[in-house]
């Protein structure tokens, strides 16, 4: 108690003392004492002063401390980087500790790595957790390799290919030497070339003006992207864009550069949306020149506008538009690279968060719903056509909420609070059907925890969106409409994707090794026929013939492959003519595009493996014949290349991720099958 007495006792005396400018030696007060501050009185500043004397009453000032500083307005950009970081640490958490939700002891995950002389680098990671989850993700995780091809590299995280590479040690000193032997479809057209994305990424020399188009074209083209692209993916508010290409029309000297960003980028996609004797005959000029020109302009106003460091809505907006239209010439690496620009980019003003969190009026907001997931989905597909699978963290990297299904003329910028989302057909509901359906694929193809229960759940999962998407979208479409039968029609093609994942995730489950062909099921044979069906249906339909620009810049590799490896496999069935007939068809409309879209990816792959599938069904047939001729009934034997293509551990058809097929697949040994 004493200790505490003195303690108080020292620390007033010490409060005194350094209030007392004779015994502490600081210079007389500068400030008034409080009650002479609260009454606005002349104070002499002494302690104690006149007036608490003549008062009788306490006077004190007030501490010598500063004013606290105002503390830095934190800014989206700071929550959004702030929010990454976390989610950084939470995935790293999560990958190397396991996810403990119990008082469960678990031991801090090794990792180790390992080389060998074949140019293959192997990451593995060894997670020691009592947790159950932990558990299952160690079984059921990819392996890794990273080949070696000069001075560049290869990433490979899917099942297929880091086995055949580990195995096919023979194959690394081939990888780059065989593309210039296979190439992409044989077209029957001429091929447009507008040249690397991004070439003319540089600001424009001083004095030098980025001439738009004449008003008559301009207005041409804003007619045409309504018609035949903002159906296809809606990221603009109409109304309002129009009247900004009207007025940049009117006054082009006085556009911001960002603007002009937009503008050169709803161009190059109505053009690109047109077929080359339509661009011809409205603007008496070659398609591909038009296109490289808007190109060009594109990009200098996107360097103009410091994208790069400063990216705004309107420049965000000019690089989704620019990114989907350039699928229509490249698939190659370049344009996915640039997508993960644009993602990074979206992210940094916090697009992957919703405006709702961040207070921002409800115009915004909804705009800014529109555009995150326009980018997230083409993004997650451009995954997919580079074999690269779509990681946990892509999916659950967005808090946006999809948009509200209604049309431009409910939405104004100014308004205070969204209407409710309409039960009816309008111009947001092709958008929201297949973004929606998109994120199912993704989610059933990152769902591969094994096991009857998880099988269960994943076909809940899609019943339960199967009937989301046919009550709240598709009843309400009309078939003879031709952009509400293009949303039946991808709403279907979709649900029957993800429906045909899950039919292989669940044979990867029963498979017997002593029977490989077993995972090549009739069903399953079926339902990847009636996925390539409803998808040449998008690309031939006449009614679809303003779309058609979109649909045919995405194959079904997932149905096209299991196809021709099941004609392969099982030259012979019930159901062989149909898969035919489906394939001949595919290639036939790949044939008559004007780009060469599927030079460099996949396409070599599907092309060789349709070879091998020819040859293997025209043996089938002369053995066939022979048989009859003989009279007599003998075993067909298997060719000794079915020994290697139906091993389990080449081909694991759970569809998860297809490989990185750039480099890889270009040079995949099926030459080494011969039948």
């Amino acid at each position: 108690m004493n200790d505490i007495d003195t303690t108080l006792t020292g620390d007033v005396r010490d409060s005194a003392l350094s209030l007392d400018p004779q015994t502490s030696g600081q210079k007389p007060k500068t400030r008034s004492c409080q009650l002479c501050h609260q009454r606005k009185i002349r104070c002499d500043k002494t302690l104690p002063c006149s007036n608490c004397v003549r008062g009788h009453t306490s006077c004190h000032y007030p501490g010598n401390e500063r004013k606290a500083r105002r503390p830095h307005k934190t800014t989206i950009t700071d929550v959004a980087s702030r929010v990454t970081k976390l989610e950084r640490v939470i995935a790293a958490m999560s990958n190397h500790h396991g996810i403990a939700t119990e008082a469960a002891a678990t031991t801090e995950g090794q990792a180790f790595h390992t080389h060998d002389g074949a140019g293959i680098s192997r990451c593995s990671e060894v997670t020691i957790a009592n947790h159950p989850e932990t558990r299952e993700k160690r079984e059921s995780s990819t392996e890794e390799l990273l080949v070696q091809d000069g001075e560049s590299s290869c990433y490979v995280n899917e099942v297929l290919l880091s086995r055949v590479l580990d195995e096919e040690r023979a194959l690394q000193s081939t990888i780059g030497t065989l593309k210039e032997d296979i190439t992409g479809p044989s077209n029957t057209v001429d091929l447009i070339d507008i040249g690397m994305p991004f070439s003319h990424f540089k600001k424009p020399a001083l004095g030098d003006k980025i001439r738009l188009p004449s008003r008559r074209y301009a207005i041409q083209l804003w007619r045409t992207y309504i018609e035949n692209v903002d159906p296809m993916g809606k990221i603009l508010h109409i109304p309002t864009m129009e009247a900004a290409l009207f007025g940049a029309a009117n006054n082009a000297a006085d556009v911001d550069s960002d603007l002009s960003a937009l503008l050169f980028s709803i161009y190059f996609a109505a053009t690109t949306s047109l077929e080359s004797s339509v661009v011809a005959r409205i603007y008496s000029d070659e398609k591909g020149c038009l296109l490289s020109r808007f190109k060009e302009g594109l990009e200098q106003c996107l360097a103009g506008s410091n994208f790069l460091a400063h990216p705004t809505m309107k420049s965000l907006q000019a690089m989704a538009i620019y990114l989907r239209s350039l699928r229509a010439y490249d698939l190659g690496r370049s344009s996915w690279t640039l997508f993960g620009l644009a993602m990074r980019s979206a992210q940094s003003v916090g697009l992957h968060r919703d405006g709702s969190n961040f207070k921002l009026p409800p115009f915004e907001t909804e705009m800014r719903r529109r555009l995150w997931w326009f980018l997230w989905s083409i993004e997650a597909r451009e995954a997919e056509d580079h074999g690269i699978s779509v990681s946990d963290y892509m999916i659950d990297l967005s808090g946006t909420r999809f948009p509200s299904n209604l049309d431009d003329g409910d939405l104004y910028p100014g308004m205070t609070e969204l209407p409710a989302s309409k039960p009816t057909w309008t111009a947001m509901t092709f958008s929201l059907a297949t973004w929606e359906t998109s994120l199912l694929i993704y989610r059933t193809m990152s769902s591969s925890s094994s096991g009857s229960s998880h099988m269960l759940s994943r076909e809940q999962l899609l019943r339960d969106h199967l009937t989301h998407l046919e009550e709240a979208y598709l009843k309400h479409c009309n078939p003879d409409i031709p952009v509400q039968r293009a949303a039946i029609l991808m709403g279907r093609l979709l649900s029957a994707k993800a429906s045909f994942i899950t039919q292989q995730q669940e044979l990867k489950r029963i498979f017997d090794p002593a029977q490989p062909a077993s995972t090549a099921t009739e069903e399953s044979l079926i339902t990847a026929c009636q996925i390539l069906e409803m998808n040449i249906q998008l690309q031939t339909e006449e009614i679809l013939r303003d779309f058609q620009w979109v649909f045919v810049t995405y194959t079904q590799y997932h149905p096209l492959l299991y196809v021709l490896w099941h004609l392969y496999i099982k030259p012979t069935g019930p159901n062989v003519d149909r898969a035919w007939a489906t394939v001949l068809q595919a290639f036939e409309i790949a044939s008559r595009r004007e780009s060469s879209a599927e030079g460099g990816s996949k396409w070599s792959m599907v092309q060789i493996l349709k070879q091998k599938a020819c040859r293997r069904t025209q043996e089938s047939a002369e053995q066939q014949l022979t048989v009859a001729g003989s009279g007599r009934c003998v075993a067909s034997s298997t060719p000794s290349a079915l020994d290697d293509i139906q091993n389990p551990s080449l081909w694991d058809m759970d569809t998860m991720d297809i490989s990185d097929w750039n480099n890889l697949t270009d040079n995949f040994n099926v030459y080494d099958f011969e039948g």
